[in-house]
Parts: structure tokens; sequence; C-alpha cells
């Protein structure tokens, strides 16, 4: 079960096409790996970002142009400094699914610990 957020603008404004999208992703993350996936059809692309204790996937680039997209992080390390590092460089907003809030550096910690603890007691 990952913890699920959506990537958004912080002022609602488009993000960019599909390949702008990929290519802020994979300055922002260069170890971000792209890689399509079948079924769906048609295919779907997927970045992966692989560390020793979580894992991102990146999904939801197929509108033209992309209005947001979401990130699956699963693991049991700390992902706070990545998604920060996306805030910061991209300028954009991410919100967790499971509550609707748009989350700031504390409110990922909080929300990343709680779903941690909701997922291992389960």
């Amino acid at each position: 079960m990952p913890w699920e957020l959506t990537v958004l603008h912080p002022h609602g404004h488009r993000l960019g096409s599909p390949n702008e999208v990929k290519a802020t992703l994979s300055r922002v993350w260069p170890e971000l790996q792209w890689e399509t996936v079948e079924p769906p059809s048609p295919p779907m692309t997927v970045g992966i970002l692989e560390t020793d204790s979580f894992s991102f996937e990146a999904h939801g680039f197929e509108g033209d142009p992309v209005e947001d997209f979401y990130l699956d992080i699963r693991g049991d390390g700390d992902p706070v400094p990545l998604l920060m590092r996306l805030k910061s460089q991209a300028g954009w907003s991410l919100k967790e699914m499971l509550t609707g809030r748009v989350l700031d550096e504390r409110g990922m910690r909080e929300r990343w610990a709680n779903f941690r603890q909701m997922r291992d007691g389960a």
C-alpha cells in the first residue's frame, strides 16, 4: 500500500506538456528512471526512483497539458528531503490524496509518520 500524493501547481495552473513535466522531474531527481508500462492500453509512462529505504513511482502524464500527476511512495525511509527538493526546485505543491491537504515540510513529516503507523498497524 503506497502513500499517495498529487503534484500540482500552487496557483492552479497547468504544469506543462508531458515532456516538459518529465524533463523537470528528471532535472530535480536525476536518479529517476522512465519506463513504459503495458497494460493499460494505451501504454503509460511511469517514473521510478528507488533508494535503499523507499521508492517513488510517478504517473499520470497522459494528458496534454498535464494538470497534475501522482506519486506513490513506498518504504520505511525518509522521503521528505526529496519531496522538498521537488517543491523548491520545480515550485510545485504536494497534496495528500487521503486527506486532500496541501503539505508543507512539517505536514509531510507528520503525514508520512501517520501513514507508516497506519500501514504497519494494518
